[in-house]
């Protein structure tokens, strides 16, 4: 049995699935075994030292390397709504296209927004648009904490309890949730509280 937590987005086809399984541990543990593989191929080494990466191509890459080898859909958008999470379907290219113009403007004003604000704001803006048919909060947290780790900024420590119902989740969700109504500051504290921090504060022993 498939079980989706609050405020996920439900999966109501397995047709796309590559995999055969029946239960939800089996799903789990194929798509951490994924994204696992794709976390090792782009935090291996810090080959991308700033955020010239941050385009609507590379984003689907990601996603693809994230789940390709459990879904049809990686690195697809998505093309059916999944109300009320995100946005219309025929509206996220273009989405992605300003978030990727906006990055670009952010980094010219860091006085203003820090790597890690910039970060929040990459992190809520993707969840909004819940660009693909699922893994998009995992799909989030990658690739604001790719962009971080692009400037050598230490990295938040997620908890394990976010892909599923309870605390930690719920914390999760109610940040996030401010950032809907244009309040970023308990999302840019909450990543604070995992251990995001900007360069400057990063530890000496950081890899450059």
């Amino acid at each position: 049995m498939i079980q989706i937590p609050p405020g996920a987005t439900p999966i109501d086809d397995l047709s796309d699935l590559k995999v055969p399984i029946t239960t939800q541990s089996q799903l789990d543990a194929l798509e951490f075994d994924n994204i696992h593989k794709a976390t090792q191929d782009y935090f291996r080494s810090r080959k991308y030292r700033d955020a010239s990466w941050f385009n609507p191509p590379f984003l689907l890459k990601i996603h693809a390397s994230m789940f390709g080898e459990v879904w049809e859909w990686a690195g697809k958008y998505r093309k059916t709504n999944v109300i009320p999470i995100g946005i219309e379907p025929f509206k996220i290219p273009m989405a992605m296209v300003e978030l990727a113009q906006d990055v670009l403007y952010w980094l010219q004003r860091l006085q203003e927004n820090p790597y890690i604000e910039i970060s929040a704001r990459i992190h809520h803006r993707l969840a909004w648009i819940h660009p693909f048919t699922n893994g998009n909060g995992r799909f989030s947290r990658f690739v604001s904490d790719l962009f971080l780790f692009s400037y050598r900024c230490s990295l938040p420590v997620w908890p394990g309890g976010l892909s599923r119902e309870g605390p930690f989740r719920q914390h999760y969700l109610e940040v996030l949730r401010e950032a809907d109504k244009g309040d970023f500051k308990p999302l840019i504290d909450y990543l604070g509280h995992l251990g995001a921090k900007n360069t400057a504060e990063a530890n000496k022993d950081i890899d450059l």
